[in-house]
């Protein structure tokens, strides 16, 4: 049963945004309409937005010595938590529903820029707030007679409305917390008492969500995995007989359409030359956008808003070009499929169907016969499935394979779930969506992640992508023991080096090529035995969305690879997507916009938070200042005299001064960062020195690159389940299969022994030892040849932030009116 309820929270201390509407709380979201579940993922989202906000609470409260806090840190992240507000079981819970509260509370209805400067500040404030808390958690206990949380005795708070006198007066002007209550109001508009509630209600949910640890870890476990192995990779037999069954309905379908079926493509573009790869031509590679639907139980269609998918399809594939701008590929929609009466193979008969489609579904992707036919404009465009959600999938927010096969489609799409289309393509979701659909467009490209074939993290160093300038890593980052300080590190550079403002991190994006300096970090390191560290922000890993916003980029080695190895093992798509680029006009909108950045048109180093003017020239403590000249404290705050205070909302206009807190950091405005901030270059102690050099490749005789009738084998190709081979590199031992006992290679549609189902042809070389057929390649197009690793030295742990004493003669923080005279 689905039921639409009013959230019956008692602890409602901030205004509640208008016309959010009730809580709607979905007892089961497999089975339920389409537009409850709608609902639904607009809840999960506004909780995942205020991810980062938990997290600075909680992060204070982890590093006390022995904390149990300390595990719930790595899962407070927008796509975990976004999966723990919409997954069945959790979604109708009285947690999910104050999250849910409290993150529509501190939205509002303001403007985006006012948003996102009271989201800044709240992220800035959070943390002192709470290591306030921590270090007076005695006092706290003993001030509200509550030894510990009673519903949640690990959390070392107690319940939040028991603290709230205390906290309080701690928040107050002239308080131990003054200066945090001053910014936030400032920002946010909120005072010190509500400031207090909102604090308060916040350490009651993060208790609630310690609560449920076990829960939200196995949710981490799951959502990392979005890369698809081979399915039946581990029995070559049976992938033969599965391939022999595609063969022949293959040919039973050619013969009822025709030699070549109309959603293939064979022919090359006339008169046109593709660049080789070594030269990273311009692509612009054509997609082809499938949405799958589902009957609700009334008989209408799911899910809630299909018909309106389009633009945010595009958005998607928009931010997405961005990301690889600096790769000379380019994606662009070259047909949208989701029309029910075209299309009625996209149509599930229900919602459960729909949400197992990726998973267990036989009558979905694991269909071989569906997807032969489902596929359009294959393999010259890739097809892109948009069906299920992530919560409901295990929190698998797309998949493709490395690379995709242009011989079968059902080795040979890519898929990203419906959520991360509708719901985490925006900046408050810190662009998620668009780079799971760029990892996997890149995977399907033939780019592997840096830890490897595996999705999880490995128990060695070994595994690797066989790139010599992606660091050796364990694992992905969000698996690894750094991830949480990886988090904080990159909060920091998103709100102190960008001033959280996404016109610049859309500027980086589009230019970003290689590690960026402050990718390069001691304590990140999980191989201290080889060259370099663990990238946060390569976007082939599985890391927290704000570190792709801050640090996002490829290697030149992965983009040589995309474009190699495309061009080996699909030249179709690789020769018409340099057609497209040169000849075709541009995607649209070719573009991008940005989301209307935090204060868009304004210098933010001569507006408040608010958007008031700031004063050229001001005095402050017998020291004059312009504009946001002055520092707040110790920290990267800045704050300025308001030109205008009777117009400014944060100031009152009955003192002759009003100090507020600006729109830019220090670092934005060119000032150096406060001391125990971050630094923009800090120093790298000594890399081990960097691995051998892989083995020379194989030397392949010329008649081992030739079928016996003279036709060119491909130089690289992939039989799915089976492996990659490279010329005559595959001996043919299937009795299933055509041509057993001879060796083969994969031939153009120009062969005469061509054919759709199996484009392989018998070679003219005389034995499998002579051609080296039978052994797989590896990732790198040799047979792999590990080197050995240096021993490992010692490691250092991360090096501990400690913020300096306050600074004597320097402004006090912003807030409403003149400020009281500073303590001696």
């Amino acid at each position: 049963m689905n039921v639409s309820c009013e959230n019956q929270s008692q602890s409602n201390l901030i205004a509640a945004a208008a016309g959010s509407g009730p809580f709607v709380a979905v007892h089961d979201p497999a089975t339920a309409h389409s537009n409850d579940v709608h609902r639904l993922y607009e809840q999960a989202s506004a909780v995942a937005e205020i991810a980062y906000l938990l997290f600075a609470a909680a992060k204070p409260m982890a590093q006390a010595p022995g904390s149990p806090i300390r595990p719930l840190l790595p899962l407070l992240t927008p796509r975990v938590l976004r999966i723990y507000a919409s997954a069945p079981g959790r979604c109708n819970s009285t947690l999910v529903s104050e999250l849910n509260d409290i993150a529509r509370s501190i939205k509002g209805d303001d403007a985006l820029e006012h948003q996102n400067a009271c989201h800044g500040a709240l992220l800035q404030e959070l943390g002192p707030v709470f290591g306030w808390m921590r270090e007076n958690a005695e006092r706290l206990r003993d001030a509200s007679k509550v030894s510990s949380h009673a519903d949640h005795p690990p959390w070392p708070l107690p319940f939040g409305p028991s603290v709230l006198p205390t906290l309080s007066a701690a928040l107050a002007a002239g308080g131990p917390l003054g200066a945090s209550a001053a910014a936030v109001e400032a920002a946010c508009g909120l005072n010190a008492s509500a400031f207090a509630s909102a604090t308060t209600r916040v350490s009651d949910a993060l208790a609630g969500l310690q609560a449920k640890l076990g829960t939200l870890s196995r949710i981490r476990q799951h959502q990392n995995r979005r890369w698809a192995s081979e399915r039946g990779a581990h029995n070559p037999a049976t992938v033969a007989a599965a391939l022999a069954s595609r063969i022949r309905s293959a040919q039973q379908q050619r013969r009822s359409l025709g030699e070549i079926p109309p959603n293939y493509v064979t022919q090359y573009p006339n008169d046109f030359k593709p660049a080789a790869p070594a030269s990273l031509p311009q692509l612009l590679v054509p997609l082809v956008v499938h949405t799958f639907l589902y009957r609700n139980a009334d008989g209408s269609l799911g899910p809630s808003g299909y018909d309106q998918l389009l633009p945010q399809v595009q958005d998607l594939v928009k931010y997405c070009n961005l990301m690889s701008a600096p790769t000379n590929i380019q994606f662009f929609i070259k047909e949208w499929r989701n029309d029910p009466v075209k299309f009625p193979h996209l149509v599930l008969p229900n919602r459960v169907e729909w949400v197992g489609c990726y998973s267990a579904n036989e009558t979905c992707f694991r269909n071989s016969t569906l997807m032969q036919t489902a596929v359009a404009d294959f393999p010259r465009s890739i097809n892109l499935f948009i069906v299920g959600d992530s919560s409901a999938i295990g929190g698998v927010a797309g998949s493709a394979f490395v690379p995709g096969s242009d011989m079968d489609p059902s080795a040979g799409y890519t898929f990203v779930s419906w959520d991360q289309v509708t719901h985490a393509t925006k900046p408050e979701a810190y662009f998620d969506g668009p780079e799971t659909l760029l990892h996997e467009l890149f995977h399907h490209l033939g780019v592997s992640h840096p830890f490897g074939t595996r999705n999880e993290a490995g128990v060695s160093c070994d595994l690797d992508d066989y790139l010599d300038d992606t660091p050796l890593t364990q694992g992905p980052v969000s698996s690894l023991p750094f991830d949480s300080a990886a988090v904080a590190f990159c909060l920091d550079l998103f709100w102190s080096r960008d001033g959280g403002d996404w016109s610049n991190v859309f500027r980086r994006w589009s230019t970003a090529l290689g590690i960026p300096e402050e990718d390069k970090n001691a304590w990140a390191d999980s191989c201290p035995g080889a060259a370099g560290y663990d990238e946060l922000g390569n976007y082939m890993t599985y890391n927290s969305p704000i570190c792709y916003a801050t640090l996002g980029h490829f290697t030149q080695a992965q983009v040589e690879r995309a474009h190699y190895i495309t061009s080996q093992m699909n030249p179709l798509l690789y020769a018409w997507a340099q057609y497209y680029a040169l000849t075709a006009p541009p995607p649209s909108p070719p573009v991008a916009e940005p989301p209307a950045p935090a204060f868009s048109g304004w210098d933010k180093c001569k507006v408040t938070t608010g958007g008031c003017a700031c004063k050229s020239s001001w005095q402050y403590d017998n020291q004059t200042y312009s504009y946001c000249g002055a520092r707040s404290g110790s920290t990267n705050l800045m704050v300025c005299e308001v030109a205008d205070p009777a117009s400014c909302a944060a100031c009152d206009s009955t003192e002759e001064q009003c100090l507020a807190k600006c729109a830019g950091t220090a670092p934005h405005c060119g000032l150096p960062g406060a001391p125990g901030s971050y630094q923009p270059y800090p120093p790298h102690p000594p890399s081990p020195p960097p691995m051998p050099p892989p083995p020379p490749p194989r030397q392949v005789p010329d008649d081992c690159k030739v079928t016996a009738s003279g036709c060119p084998c491909r130089a690289l190709w992939k039989l799915p389940g089976l492996g990659t081979f490279s010329y005559c590199g595959f001996r043919q031992n299937y009795t299933e299969l055509p041509y057993f006992g001879r060796i083969l290679c994969q031939v153009d549609p120009s062969c005469p022994e061509w054919s759709l189902e199996l484009p392989l042809a018998p070679c003219k070389a005389r034995s499998a030892n002579y051609c080296g057929a039978g052994r797989p390649l590896g990732a790198n197009g040799a047979h792999i040849v590990q080197p050995p690793l240096p021993s490992a030295p010692a490691r250092s742990p991360p090096p501990r932030r400690r913020p300096p004493p306050p600074r004597r003669n320097s402004p006090p923080p912003a807030r409403r009116g003149r400020p009281p005279p500073k303590h001696k």
